[in-house]
């Protein structure tokens, strides 16, 4: 989260808002300071010498290669509230709770969405055309 308790603010309401930290009068140079462990999983963006960050409340992960639920950890550190997995063809949502990632069977504010639906859609787009999916 980069908002930290010992700021004067409502962490409640904060929260519930999109979080970005903005730094001004900075150099490419600094900007590629950014490019660390400490900073995975933040959008970081460089214009006109303002370096901007910001953390995303989803993050989907699609997995060719490396990576595990193992990766939850770090999206844990910086307080991702959904993380969707995509490997071997299959989608698995979690959700950020006090005590850790649950892995859940359909979005909370996409009711009607869950992981066998996306799935089919994701699935279909690889061997077919996306002007041809149907439902």
């Amino acid at each position: 989260m980069l908002i930290n308790t010992k700021l004067p603010l409502s962490l409640d309401y904060l929260q519930k808002q999109d979080q970005t930290f903005s730094l001004s009068g900075m150099t490419w140079t600094d900007y590629e300071k950014f490019n660390s462990e400490e900073y995975l999983g933040y959008r970081v963006s460089y214009f006109n010498g303002v370096i901007t960050l910001v953390y995303p409340n989803l993050v989907i992960e699609v997995i060719f290669s490396s990576g595990s639920i193992d990766d939850l950890e770090k999206y844990q550190a910086i307080g991702v509230k959904k993380v969707w997995f995509w490997k071997n063809n299959k989608i698995t949502f979690y959700e950020l709770q006090s005590e850790g990632y649950t892995e859940i069977t359909h979005s909370k504010y996409l009711s009607n969405l869950t992981y066998e639906l996306l799935e089919k859609f994701v699935n279909k787009g690889l061997t077919k055309s996306p002007l041809i999916i149907e439902g």
